[in-house]
Formats: structure tokens, sequence, C-alpha cells
């Protein structure tokens, strides 16, 4: 049994410069899924640790692209190393951390702050099964992709089990993920991870809106209401996978509910009659366990908490 906490930190640089559209159904079957199940539980076994010295990395304009394969050649006794991805284009206002290689092609290495911290998850391959129910070979190729992805980065020796995670460095954003409501019964694994079908299109559809929804919350907000258009733009799940993916989402027990607001709670996106409000409304998407985001304040009532950063 493990100590998970009320809620955890998720980066959401991944989301904001477009890496998650790379993880695609096509290109990644189930590993594309696998991965994020793995990173949502990997941010809630993260805890604070003093930082060490990290590999250097930098921006790239206008281009996503997969991390050099030499850079991750340390991997290779512990993952099934996937060939990288070739460039992808993106929006040119779309950035991505990538690691910089010095003049005789090896990896640049940062110094940090004094002071400075990391978050670092420690789970061994059987641990993570537990919690999430997938087997080894899918733990494998879904560190692999996060690997790939710079959203992790391994510490230690290759068999160490210490994961960084990444871009949760001061003045990067972050949001709140559930953790302690979504635990079984005998707090042994993250029981909605454990239910996706991994061989539908649709389980890796909706783990990219769970990841979106939760960084699209606003910190004072119990519930996040994009559209289906801005949902598509910012994570790449077509506009008409989204109602079933929704609904996955909320059989396996990731959302408590979503609905589309009526007329009297108001908050819609469009003007327009009452009629045409109704229809143009976005839905509100309540993550299991949202109220653990809140505090309670004096006489037990919700006050918020900082949402993110």
């Amino acid at each position: 049994m493990m100590h998970i906490r009320p809620w955890s930190r998720m980066p959401t640089q991944w989301i904001a410069d477009g890496r998650i559209k790379l993880l695609t159904w096509k290109e990644d079957k189930a590993a594309g899924t696998a991965a994020l199940v793995l990173f949502v539980a990997l941010c809630h076994l993260a805890v604070e640790r003093a930082a060490l010295p990290r590999v250097q990395t930098r921006r790239v304009p206008g281009t996503v692209r997969s991390a050099p394969a030499r850079v991750f050649s340390q991997y290779a006794a512990h993952l099934q190393t996937m060939p990288p991805r070739p460039p992808v284009p993106v929006q040119p206002e779309h950035g991505f951390v990538q690691a910089a290689l010095d003049a005789s092609g090896l990896a640049a290495i940062e110094e940090r702050p004094e002071g400075a911290v990391d978050y670092i998850a420690h789970a061994s391959y059987d641990q993570l099964g537990h919690l999430t129910g997938l087997s080894r070979k899918l733990i494998a190729a879904g560190l692999t992709l996060l690997v790939q992805q710079l959203m992790i980065e391994r510490v230690g020796s290759a068999r160490s089990g210490d994961y960084r995670i990444q871009d949760l460095e001061p003045g990067y954003r972050w949001a709140k993920l559930p953790g302690q409501a979504l635990l079984s019964a005998g707090r042994t694994s993250f029981e909605p991870l454990t239910r996706f079908d991994l061989r539908s299109k649709y389980a890796l559809a909706a783990m990219k809106l769970y990841c979106y929804y939760a960084s699209a919350r606003d910190s004072s907000t119990a519930y996040s209401h994009p559209s289906f258009e801005t949902s598509f733009e910012r994570t790449g799940v077509a506009e008409r996978d989204i109602p079933r993916a929704n609904s996955l989402l909320l059989s396996v027990g990731l959302l408590a509910m979503y609905h589309r607001p009526s007329f009297a709670e108001g908050d819609y996106e469009d003007g327009g009659d009452e009629e045409g409000m109704a229809i143009l409304s976005a839905n509100r998407y309540y993550m299991t366990g949202y109220k653990s985001f809140f505090a309670k304040g004096r006489g037990g009532r919700p006050a918020a908490a900082q949402g993110s950063t």
C-alpha cells in the first residue's frame, strides 16, 4: 500500500506545446494509452527531492521533435526502445523542449540552482503493474514513449525505478489531478486506470481528454468547460470521438459527471436567445475527486485552494 495524496501536480507544458497531439492511435495503439495511464500514476507517486544535475534543454520553435536516440541509449537495458520519430510540424506558436547536444554529440549537463527541487517518482514494474493493471510489455512501451516525448526522465541507473517528472520547475504551469478518490477499496491500485480496454482507440482519446480537462480547469472552479472545438484544437481528438471518449471516462470512473448547464446556471460561451445559448454552451466536466481541490474553510465550507501556477 502506497501513500497517495488527495491531489498531485501534473505539468501542463506537454499539452500547451502540442506534444499531446503526437500520441495517436495510428502510431502508438495501446502503448499511447499506457503512456498516459503511467504518466498519471507517476504524477501521484512523485515526491520532492533536492535537484540533481540534468540534461540541458532548449526550446525548438515551430517543430515538435522526438529526442535524439543517443540521449536515451542509457535506457536500452531497461526499456524496449522504440525508434525515434521524424519531426512533426505543428502550429508556429508551439515550441518543444528537446535535449540539446554539444559539438561532440553528447548531452550537455546543466547545473541546478541551489535549493531547486525535482519531483521524483519511484516505482518498480511490479508496482506500476499493480497500480495500473498494465502488463510489463505495455509498461515498457509506455515509459519509452514518455521518455521520447520528454515528459519523464530516468534518474540514476537503468534499473533504479526513479523517474523525474519534467516541467514542474518554478515558472511552469501545473494542474491538479485527484489521487485518493481513484484508489481501490484496498488502496492497492488506481481503480479507474485498470478498467480501460486498451484495444480501443477511444481509451487513448479518453486519457488525452482527461489530462486536458485537468489542465483547462480554473483554480477557483470545480469543473472545466472547454468546447468540443477547443478540445480538438488542444488534443487532436476528433470532435466526433469526444462524446464516446467522455462516456468512457464516466464509465471507468475518472469523471464524476459532466453536463451542459441549464439556462438558469448561465456561463454560456455564445450570446443569443435562451434556446440558442442552451445549445451552444459547453459541457462542464467534474473529475472524480474534484472536491479534494478545495480546502475546508471556516464553518466547513469549501475554500478555494491554489489550483495551478
